[in-house]
């Protein structure tokens, strides 16, 4: 129709597609991009990851923190 022809091949993806965003290299501004700097563990534990994978694994939060402050303790002590 309209000498135009219809061409049902799969187009070739370029290396950037449109639908895959490339990653961006953190800012140095960004939350624990310095050396040597660790999120607080209680952010750690909030985390909804963090979450989900010790609920996974079985891992009760309230144990986990106990054994945490006991193990810092014994360090501590040393």
């Amino acid at each position: 129709m309209f000498g135009l022809k219809a061409d049902h091949r799969p187009k070739k993806r370029s290396v950037l597609s449109p639908t895959r965003v490339p990653r961006r290299r953190p800012r140095k501004s960004d939350l624990y991009s310095g050396r040597g700097t660790e999120p607080q563990l209680e952010d750690l534990l909030a985390d909804p990851v963090t979450e989900a994978v010790m609920r996974c694994d079985g891992v009760n939060s309230a144990a986990l923190r106990t054994l945490i402050v006991a193990t810092r303790e014994g360090l501590r002590s040393r």
